[in-house]
């Protein structure tokens, strides 16, 4: 079990240090489930109402935004490795307060958390 960070530094370490862990492997893995899901469920409902209204028109205006719905659910996906790269150089961290960086690496502590939990069961 990782201790929650009390300062900015140990928060920053902890986001450094967090970067092609096995923790962010399962937490991407997990968003991207989520991800799946979520784009399987807009594209369902959108196809039910069209199913149900009898009106091929209201699928045209529902589906795009079944589409943006599941645009925004993998757009953190992919551009994880372009905040990796970030974070490595330290460009991440100029345009955070201290109190975003601790809040994020706490984030990323209970994360670990939980795949440890996870890890023993």
């Amino acid at each position: 079990m990782q201790e929650m960070p009390e300062n900015y530094e140990e928060a920053k370490i902890i986001i450094k240090n967090s970067v092609g862990s096995e923790v962010e492997k399962a937490y991407l893995k997990k968003q991207k489930l989520k991800a799946i899901f979520v784009t399987a469920l807009s594209f369902g409902a959108t196809a039910a109402i069209g199913i149900i209204t009898k009106l091929p028109l209201n699928v045209l205006v529902t589906l795009p935004i079944a589409a943006a719905f599941s645009l925004h659910q993998f757009l953190p996906i992919l551009f994880q490795k372009k905040v990796d790269k970030r974070i490595e150089n330290g460009d991440y961290f100029k345009k955070k307060t201290e109190e975003q960086v601790i809040d994020i690496a706490k984030k990323v502590v209970n994360e670990a958390n939980e795949f440890e939990r996870n890890k023993v069961k």
